[in-house]
């Protein structure tokens, strides 16, 4: 079962709170992109097309972590009752970057099976 990565689940208005928890949650999705990345160096020349979509989709989502890493640095910094403000920006970011990560696995979920066959 995937480890729930959702902002939703912060619910903490306490600064301290939602930035441990949301750099847990970059860290764990971090790992997942990096592992990722390792496994799509690994693809035989069989996967071809394949190969090539991944590495694309793999640029677009390290894109999205280093903004959303950017982002949370920007709420990390904010002082008092400011860091409410870059809080939005920061969850959009983290859904942006768990929406292209579920992507990317569901479309090597698919292109493993096809591989398989």
């Amino acid at each position: 079962m995937e480890p729930d990565t959702s902002v939703s689940s912060c619910g903490s208005s306490h600064k301290s709170d939602y930035e441990g928890n949301m750099e847990c949650k970059l860290k764990e999705l971090g790992a997942k992109i990096d592992e990722m990345t390792a496994k799509a160096g690994e693809l035989s020349a069989k996967a071809g097309e394949a190969k090539d979509q991944a590495a694309c989709k793999l640029k677009e989502l390290n894109e999205k972590r280093e903004a959303a890493t950017k982002r949370f640095g920007e709420v990390r910094d904010a002082s008092g009752e400011a860091w409410t403000e870059f809080r939005g920006g920061m969850d959009k970011a983290f859904d942006e970057l768990k929406s292209a990560w579920d992507e990317l696995r569901l479309g090597s979920e698919k292109a493993a099976d096809k591989l398989s066959h």
